[in-house]
């Protein structure tokens, strides 16, 4: 087998004990745990299985797929192996065989900025507890029906990343927040028409737009106070998924009724287009359509459902994208239906 920086995930038996690690030669790694040369967890508690792994083009992106793994929930772990590996055979029997180019499970984004490894830290990860708020992965499953995972383009649909149980959590936490900053309607500048969405906003800077145009502010427009924090739940997703050094100033708000639609737009009210746009779908499914960079060229439609997460980085950052329709019917987790979208984005540039 070629040598090639790898995340990898071994288990004492089926569905026993788990460990995820990372090496720059899976061949020699392997063997080092079957002899118990190694030591250390692995050898302790008889974990030395190979059930699943995955190549990376270099070392920075295989430790932070590594860091990402090792806090997942267990069963997400168990989703990803039983992906690609549904008996949990050894694959490290297929070594030799397999080309270091093969990927397994997930496709990979080549990250804008390369993670950081200290001098000392383990490569090898044993699982942690649950968080109280835990965002899921895409699973193999997904990914191969068709989710949109184009790291060229910088374009990424997360089919499911939330599941039932954090959606409901994080409804919760928007109700609360909702008090705080109400939903009001933007107005089109000059003409004054109204959007068709209702919308309000968390973290230091809010989007606005009235007769004076569009902008940010540090306040709401109506009650004149600051906008609440952004939750760290809602953090905890961007950190995920942005790969962007530094978290987001602003998350929109914005609620869709039954009826409503948003025409196709470009988002560049802001300085730093160097980091992505985050959305996360809640409620009703809502046809998404996203086309190039110029508008008037070729586009397509996304269904973004409940959960889902997408993210508009690179290339895509300025591509003209617009909400078609919502689906009704197609959700419960809103008692009157519609939809909410939560869109998370760098506003200033870093100042030296």
């Amino acid at each position: 087998m070629e040598k090639s920086p790898t995340v990898y995930i071994l288990a004492s038996r089926h569905r026993g004990t788990l460990y995820t690690g990372v090496t720059s030669d899976l061949g020699k790694r392997m063997g080092e745990h079957k002899d118990g040369s190694i030591g250390g967890f692995t050898a302790k508690y008889g974990v030395k299985t190979l059930v699943w792994y995955e190549n990376h083009p270099d070392m920075a992106s295989a430790i932070k797929r590594e860091t990402r793994i090792k806090n997942w929930r267990r069963q997400w772990k168990i989703d990803l192996i039983e992906g690609i590996n549904k008996d949990w055979r050894d694959l490290s029997d297929d070594l030799i065989h397999r080309p270091a180019a093969e990927k397994a499970g997930f496709q990979i984004d080549r990250p804008r900025s390369a993670a950081l490894h200290s001098p000392g830290r383990s490569f090898g990860m044993t699982e942690k507890k649950d968080s109280s708020f835990q965002t899921r992965p895409a699973s193999a499953e997904q990914m191969r029906e068709g989710a949109i995972w184009n790291p060229a383009s910088g374009l990424k649909h997360l089919p499911q990343f939330l599941d039932s149980a954090s959606q409901q959590q994080l409804l919760s936490e928007l109700r609360s927040l909702v008090t705080q900053a109400p939903l009001f309607h933007p107005v089109m500048p000059r003409t004054g028409r109204p959007f068709s969405v209702k919308m309000t906003n968390l973290g230091t800077l809010g989007w606005v737009s009235d007769v004076k145009g569009y902008r940010y502010q540090p306040t709401h427009p109506d009650t004149n106070l600051p906008w609440p924090a952004i939750p760290e739940s809602i953090l905890a997703i961007w950190r995920q998924v942005s790969d962007y050094p530094h978290d987001p100033e602003a998350c929109l708000v914005n609620f869709y009724a039954p009826s409503t639609k948003m025409g196709l737009h470009q988002d560049k009210d802001e300085e730093d287009f160097s980091a992505p746009v985050v959305s996360i779908s809640l409620g009703d499914t809502a046809v998404f359509r996203i086309g190039g960079t110029e508008r008037g060229g070729k586009t397509s439609t996304i269904k973004l459902a409940s959960g889902d997460v997408l993210v508009m980085g690179g290339e895509a950052r300025l591509c003209y994208h617009g909400v078609d329709r919502v689906l009704p019917g197609t959700s419960k987790l809103l008692k009157d239906g519609g939809r909410i979208n939560l869109t998370l984005r760098r506003v200033m540039k870093l100042r030296p």
